[in-house]
Formats: C-alpha cells, structure tokens, sequence
C-alpha cells in the first residue's frame, strides 16, 4: 500500500501522518483482477486475505462518502485484557511520562529560565526541586541522584549562544545530554520544524537517544506550520501526534505557551489561540506573579487528568553572587498558593471586601486555633465567600494543621500563634 501523505509504502507507520485518512488501500476483491491507480501512481492488487489488526487501523475511512459501501470494522478490546499500567514520572507530580503537557503564562515570568532549569537538572541526574533538602542547592554543589536523561529543545525565541547554554551551564546541565532541534532536513534542503509534518523527525531525534526523558517546545505556537493556532480541530491534530511521540518513547512533551491579554477570564481560557492547548495536554501549568510575594513566581496547576498531581510551587529568578548568571531559586511552600489565589476578582470579591474578610479572620482567630469546618460555616453567615475567606488565609499566614490521629479535625492556625 502507499500513503497518499507521505508515499511511505508496506506499511506506513500508523502515527507517521497527521491526517486520518492516511492510506490507500491495495486489497481488492477475488472478483476484481484490474490495476488500480491513484494520483499516476500503480497500487498493484495482493492475494486476497483478511487484513491484519495494524492494517486496518491504517485504512482508516477512505471509502466513506465514495458511494461504496462502508467496510469499516470495528476494533475492539475488552478491559479486563488491558493491563493496568502506574503512572511513570519524569518530575514526579509535574511532568509524567509518556504525556503531553503545557506551561502557559505572560511574557517576561520566567517560563524559559524555568524550563532550562529543570532541563539542567534532567541532563545531569540532580535532584528536583521537591527531592531537595533546602529551598535552594547552588547548581555546581549539587550531587546526582538519577540516572542523566536526554533532553531535546525547541526554541524559537531564544539564541542557543548567547541565552540557552549559558542558562543551562549556570543551572549545572550535563550539555551532552541536551540538544537543541534546530531545524529538519530533506535532501540537500533544511527547513524550520513544523510540528504538522515533522513529528516523525522528532521521534527519530529520540530514538537515537540512550535515555530520553523530555522534549521542551518554546512557544508551541512558532512551530505549528500552516495549521490555524485558533481551530480546535487542527491544533488537536498536531498534539495528537506529540502524544504519540511522548507515549511511543515513554517521555514527556512540554509545551509552553503565552497567555491572552484578557484579565478577567480564567487561567484555562487565557491560553493563547485554541482551548486545544489546555484541554488536550494531560497536565497543565500555569506560571504567574505571586500576589504576596512580588519578587516570586507561582508555578500552579490548571488542570490534571492525572492522578498524584502535585500542588503550586514557588520560585523566583535570584542573580548569584558569584561569576555565573541567574538561577532558579524554589521555595517549597507547606501551604503553596492555588490558582483560586490567582484567578481575578470577581464581583462577590472587591478588595473592600477581602480587607474586611481579612479582618474579620484575624478578629476571629485571637484566641487560638479553631476547626476549620466551623471557620468556613461562620464565614458564610457573615457574607464571606469561599474564594475571598482562602485569600484572607494566605494574607494573614493563616495555616491548616491536623493531629497525629485520623480522627483528628483539620484546624486553622495564625502563625501569629504557633
């Protein structure tokens, strides 16, 4: 059989073409002894037989609205025969492996000093940011603890000389491991990656690795090609097949994006160009200023269809004192902001509103700590919303303990009073 895509000929690899019609079919009926042509091209007839499992997923539905009869047949597979598998993770609770996963969030944050650093510490096997023993490790002091994995980059943004490898020299990166795509080349001819045609050179790149482990595109949107950033059909059918190419090598797609410039939207809606970006990614993050911290950024989670996520974590971008350029510094918060922190105000949360909220908790937690199922219900009989009560926590360094025996309530305490 041939592709009609890519001419790739018995057989086209089922994920090599982003269309779903990718092949034409060479299997005739015993009655039929004539050549077929497509497009000038002979497609022979073979001996007739049923077609393997592989071979009919690849014909797909060409035959649909041809006046033939549809001879679809249906694949099925019952799941009690399909293996339970765990959750593999490249950054336990963050980047899982074999998924596709965004970063979004405004120009300027630190998305790039973020995806270097943890590109750093993948290429040289140190710990993570939560393995971590302190908030901060100077990246030349810090030792191995995993095996090294491979990365590979796509940046469009960035100079390779001049930003990537000096961030990546600075966070401690083992630079062998890491390799920046530049580009794909055909013939005599190299052109810019275009995600709608080139995901097999992507998954040829890391099949060429020893230990792969994560794929950072930055910005996803400078690499989509002639697919429309804002149709939700055609930009899901180029994360398909980065989905493909995470699940096939068993690592993780990061896919950072920027955010609109709509304020009062909620984070999930913010992603620049088609909702695509966020509702097909398997994890997603967002990246903002932290409301109590202005020197801090928040990376927080929008959504999780992944169980064993983790929670918002903090960082900000510190210039070292000694010879090397800025670094990323993580702060592991026992009580991490949440992107209800950083979702806009509403009309039921005016700053008058959160000032009184404010202190009306700091009034009602004088005298020690109190449950917080009760904390909650009295809020509500004064008018308090959920949302504004929880910003009023964090304001006030409100935090939320339990004893050491199951039955035990959860309570709010004031650090005032700890």
């Amino acid at each position: 059989m041939l592709c009609e895509i890519c001419d790739f000929s018995n057989p086209c690899p089922a994920w090599r073409c982003a269309h779903v019609r990718v092949c034409v079919s060479a299997f005739v009926r015993p009655d039929v002894t004539r050549r077929r042509f497509y497009r000038g091209r002979v497609v022979r007839p073979l001996t007739h037989r049923a077609p393997s499992a592989e071979e009919i997923h690849m014909q797909g539905n060409h035959h649909h609205g041809s006046g033939r009869s549809y001879d679809g047949v249906p694949e099925l597979t019952r799941v009690f025969d399909i293996q339970r598998e765990e959750i593999e993770w490249i950054w336990p609770g963050r980047l899982p492996a074999g998924k596709l996963v965004t970063v979004a969030g405004d120009p300027g944050l630190g998305k790039s000093f973020l995806t270097m650093d943890i590109a750093a510490r993948l290429s040289a096997g140190h710990p993570l940011p939560d393995e971590e023993d302190q908030s901060r490790v100077d990246a030349l002091e810090r030792a191995p603890r995993h095996t090294p994995r491979d990365v590979i980059i796509l940046s469009a943004e960035d100079d390779p000389g001049d930003t990537i490898r000096p961030r990546l020299e600075d966070a401690g990166a083992n630079l062998n491991h890491v390799h920046m795509m530049t580009g794909v080349r055909f013939g005599d001819v190299s052109g810019q990656t275009r995600l709608d045609r080139d995901a097999m050179a992507i998954w040829r790149a890391l099949k060429c690795m020893d230990n792969p482990g994560l794929v950072i595109i930055d910005p996803i949107t400078a690499y989509l090609g002639n697919t429309d950033a804002n149709s939700n059909a055609d930009v899901r059918k180029v994360l398909h097949l980065l989905s493909r190419v995470a699940a096939s090598m068993r690592v993780c797609v990061l896919c950072v994006t920027h955010l609109n410039k709509s304020t009062q939207t909620k984070a999930q809606y913010r992603t620049m160009g088609s909702l695509a970006f966020t509702a097909a990614a398997r994890m997603a993050w967002l990246v903002a200023k932290d409301p109590n911290k202005p020197d801090s950024r928040v990376l927080a989670p929008i959504k999780s269809n992944i169980s064993g996520g983790a929670p918002g974590l903090r960082y900000k971008i510190v210039q070292r004192e000694d010879a090397l350029g800025p670094t990323v510094e993580y702060e592991i918060d026992p009580n991490p902001v949440t992107l209800e922190d950083l979702e806009p105000a509403g009309e039921s949360d005016q700053p008058g509103e959160l000032d009184e909220a404010i202190a009306w908790l700091k009034e009602t937690l004088k005298d020690g700590a109190m449950g917080a199922k009760e904390v909650n219900r009295m809020a509500g009989e004064v008018g308090i919303s959920k949302i504004t009560l929880k910003r009023a926590k964090r304001r006030l360094g409100v935090v939320s303990e339990k004893g050491d025996q199951p039955t035990d309530p959860w309570v709010w305490v004031s650090k005032a009073d700890s």
